[in-house]
């Protein structure tokens, strides 16, 4: 039997679901706090981790995209090397300023 681990990024407080994620090192520079924390406003586990699921996702897509704009900004020709069709051009110029 495979066990898989699940990291739900979450915790309970009295009753009620948190969301708890550390910030990656190499971007805390633009956060104030090593760690984002909030209230997931339930007290459903259920409903705790689907929204912690759709948030750490949200939070993915957003750090891939600061990081890449700070690669983008010490070096424009970074969008062809990393294969990124979709990116629209108004973003690629945009990030790349």
């Amino acid at each position: 039997m495979l066990a898989t681990k699940s990291n739900s990024y979450t915790f309970q407080k009295d009753g009620i679901w948190y969301f708890s994620r550390r910030v990656p090192a190499d971007l805390r520079r633009h956060y104030r706090t090593s760690r984002i924390a909030y209230s997931l406003r339930t007290k459903s586990i259920r409903d705790a981790r689907v929204r912690a699921m759709t948030d750490a996702a949200k939070l993915d897509r957003h750090w891939h995209w600061k990081d890449l704009s700070a690669k983008i900004a010490t070096d424009p020709l970074i969008l062809l090397s990393t294969g990124i069709g979709d990116v629209p051009y108004s973003m690629a110029v945009r990030l790349a300023l």
